[in-house]
């Protein structure tokens, strides 16, 4: 359970800087809401243009803004342009947060868009740390999204792609291309990862499509098509392949489905539905269907049992775990020696 924890934890504090990203008040609101402004403005009438600007304000929360910029130009009405920004502003838990960027571009109207470009960086006082190239934020449409590499980290945790999408409105965050998550000692790799939440902000669902990963300290999960994650159970499709050891022998489970509890982070009561075949050192089952749960496989349906001793058939069998021993129900035939 504390790896679920520390998950929630992390895209949360993203979740919380994104709405607040969302809503607060950037340079084209700064202008003519601005409380203090220092620097050289003496070029501002004639070709609207500003340098070395700081400036204080205040978010529609009455929450401090402080914005630091080498350059500020007004490319044409409503479109701003700033160089080397650097902003601190406070999110809606109370903790500061600071942005900076190479280029930041603003647009007021109705299109309302705030772009960050070239070494973006979000960081928060309690640790949160957001690397990318492009942030885009579409103030109407409640987005923030980028088309380059990101990295979310906190607490020794981070996800990562190649490009990036959130949506407030449907509560959404999609990383896309070469999608990462590295929590503690579990990872997960997808090309595609969609992760839901829900009104309360926590974590709904995470979605991992296209040749998913996820290895841990007590197994190992493949789908080609994706695993599904919910808080309490996982779902897994396509040439799914699980692979964990258990009492000092190591097993190979293969299938075209996988439906799984998840108990304390660990899979529970594994399900394996079609093409099943199972593999150990010492035999190889193959199966229509089977159920892994305890020190218990039981497999249904066209069962073959091999091992050096020769194959046996049947309609059902169970293989415990702890003994490694194999018992077989209304055996249809037996070749060579049979199993022992």
């Amino acid at each position: 359970m504390r790896k679920r924890r520390v998950k929630i934890k992390l895209i949360s504090a993203f979740f919380v800087f994104l709405s607040v990203l969302i809503f607060m008040t950037l340079l084209p609101f700064i202008v003519e809401n601005k409380k203090e402004i220092y620097g050289d403005t003496s070029l501002s009438q004639r070709n609207n243009y500003f340098s070395e600007v700081k400036i204080k304000t205040h978010d529609k929360r009455g929450k401090e803004i402080n914005l630091k910029s080498d350059d500020i130009y007004e490319t044409k009405k409503d479109n701003y342009t700033l160089k080397n920004i650097v902003s601190t502003f406070t999110l809606s838990n109370g903790e500061v947060g600071t942005i900076s960027a190479d280029v930041s571009n603003a647009i007021r109207g109705e299109k309302t868009e705030c772009e960050f470009i070239g070494n973006v960086i979000l960081s928060t006082e309690s640790g949160l740390l957001i690397k990318t190239e492009e942030l885009l934020v579409d103030f109407n449409k409640k987005t923030a999204s980028g088309n380059a590499a990101v990295a979310i980290s906190r607490d020794n945790v981070t996800v990562s792609a190649k490009k990036y999408f959130f949506s407030m409105e449907e509560n959404v965050l999609t990383l896309a291309d070469d999608a990462k998550g590295f929590f503690k000692s579990d990872k997960v790799s997808s090309n595609k990862m969609i992760i839901r939440f829900d009104a309360a902000k926590n974590i709904q669902s995470v979605n991992a499509i296209g040749n998913a990963v996820y290895i841990s300290k007590n197994y190992q999960l493949k789908a080609k098509s994706g695993i599904l994650y919910y808080p309490d159970k996982a779902l897994a499709q396509e040439d799914v392949v699980l692979l964990y050891r258990k009492d000092g022998n190591d097993y190979n489970v293969r299938s075209d489905a996988m439906r799984a509890r998840i108990v304390d982070g660990k899979l529970n009561n594994i399900e394996a539905n079609g093409s099943l075949i199972i593999k150990t050192k010492d035999v190889t089952i193959r199966a229509n269907k089977g159920i892994l749960e305890n020190d218990l496989i039981r497999v249904f349906g066209n069962v073959a049992i091999s091992n050096e001793h020769g194959n046996v058939f049947g309609s059902a069998a169970t293989l415990d775990t702890k003994t490694g021993d194999v018992s077989l129900d209304k055996s249809s035939g037996i070749v060579n020696d049979g199993i022992h």
